[in-house]
């Protein structure tokens, strides 16, 4: 999240950092104070070739959905007072032609209009999770808390917490043969789903893996990338000037929303 006030003691709660922030459609950066909220650790080892995949989380994110209607606690992505918002969209701005959109309070609803400068403001949306973290992470978690406070009773790491971790019990062996995609992820464990609240918002009914065993190297639909999207993005060096991204605000003549790159 962008911290508008870096000194408040709200975010002592938080890893801060500074990041470069570019405009897509200017390409002009600034540097801002970010607060970090989410974020993916994967790693490969000989014994896990396909991954080991674990997901954390900022313990003021969101609440459980079946903890929600009653919740009072503040949290980062729900707002225990939301009222249903309607927004006038212009027409640049429109996803699938709606002019009018009214902003629910149903949780984890994607967008329904383009971002963006010039386009109206966001309308921020109540984030629940779905699948509750389970007894095996609660347990690593208060194990890691215990550590960390008998050393640095305030460190900010005591506000974050592993959602989950996956691996497979019985991994493909590797093979000198040239492979495709789907890539194979054997008997994950535990075999359920995997979802970042902020991360995966919209998409919390599935597994990491469904969706990075289809991950291929740039310029193919059927090279595998090692379960990893970077890959496809990978682009030669040019001399040129990076183009900016267009969406349908932007051809129009809209600014798009900032984005972090660093």
């Amino acid at each position: 999240m962008e911290v508008p006030n870096p000194d408040d003691a709200q975010w002592n709660r938080y890893k801060l950092a500074q990041a470069v922030v570019v405009d897509p459609a200017t390409q002009k950066c600034q540097a801002l104070t970010v607060a970090l909220v989410g974020l993916h650790v994967i790693h490969k080892t000989q014994a896990q070739p396909t991954w080991v995949w674990a997901t954390f989380e900022h313990v003021d994110n969101a609440p459980d959905a079946a903890d929600a209607a009653t919740t009072q606690k503040v949290w980062n992505f729900y707002d225990p007072s939301c009222q249903p918002r309607t927004v006038q969209v212009p027409t640049a701005c429109q996803y699938k032609d709606q002019a009018s959109v009214t902003v629910s309070c149903d949780a984890n609803l994607p967008p329904q209009y383009w971002i963006g400068d010039g386009c109206p403001a966001p309308a921020p949306i109540r984030v629940t999770r779905l699948a509750p973290i389970d007894s095996d992470a609660q347990t690593v978690n208060q194990t890691a808390w215990t550590t960390i406070r008998a050393t640095y009773p305030d460190s900010v790491w005591l506000n974050y917490q592993v959602v989950a971790v996956q691996w497979s019990t019985n991994p493909p062996q590797q093979s000198s043969q040239p492979v495709g995609v789907p890539q194979v992820f054997n008997s994950p464990q535990p075999d359920s789903n995997l979802a970042n609240t902020v991360l995966e918002t919209y998409d919390q009914h599935s597994k990491c893996i469904d969706c990075h065993q289809y991950a291929t190297i740039s310029g193919s639909t059927t090279l595998p990338s090692d379960f990893s999207f970077a890959l496809q993005d990978a682009q030669p060096v040019t001399t040129g000037k990076p183009k900016p991204l267009k969406t349908a605000a932007v051809k129009a003549g809209y600014r798009p929303l900032r984005r972090i790159i660093e």
